[in-house]
């Protein structure tokens, strides 16, 4: 590796770092950024299990109706959504609220070496829950070490 390419790399993981201990700071603060973070890793903890009703149960009503079964939610996540299914490193990256919207980057690290940033669209549901409607992925130029 050459030298220039050594440091922009280590400069990259430097601010990457400040970065994730910043928002692991603000979410400390914001109880939101709380709820979000335990919905999303509750879901990962029950796809780890291969608990469809469990992870669809953290999904909105209206996601769920869009899949229709818990099996067929898990089926399409395995399928499409890999690193969310089976994640490597989990890094959640601050969070993102306009308007209506809230959006939960996560930064996933696969043992492949590829970095992705899944944005779970998080929804408050009349009972104050936070659910998930939808998740998109994205592949970094990123490389985990």
């Amino acid at each position: 590796m050459s030298r220039r390419r050594f440091l922009a790399r280590a400069l990259f993981l430097t601010l990457l770092a400040r970065l994730s201990s910043g928002a692991a700071f603000a979410a400390a603060l914001d109880p939101d950024a709380r709820a979000i973070e335990k919905v999303i890793r509750g879901q990962m903890a029950a796809f780890a299990r291969d608990d469809a009703d469990a992870a669809f149960a953290y999904a909105t009503p209206a996601a769920r109706k869009r899949f229709g079964s818990a099996v067929r939610f898990l089926d399409s996540v395995k399928a499409a959504y890999q690193p969310v299914y089976r994640p490597g490193d989990v890094v959640f990256l601050p969070l993102e609220k306009q308007d209506d919207e809230t959006i939960q980057p996560v930064q996933i690290g696969m043992p492949d070496g590829k970095v992705y940033i899944a944005f779970y669209e998080m929804q408050r549901q009349e009972d104050k829950a936070w659910r998930i409607n939808g998740c998109k992925l994205s592949l970094t130029t990123s490389v985990a070490t």
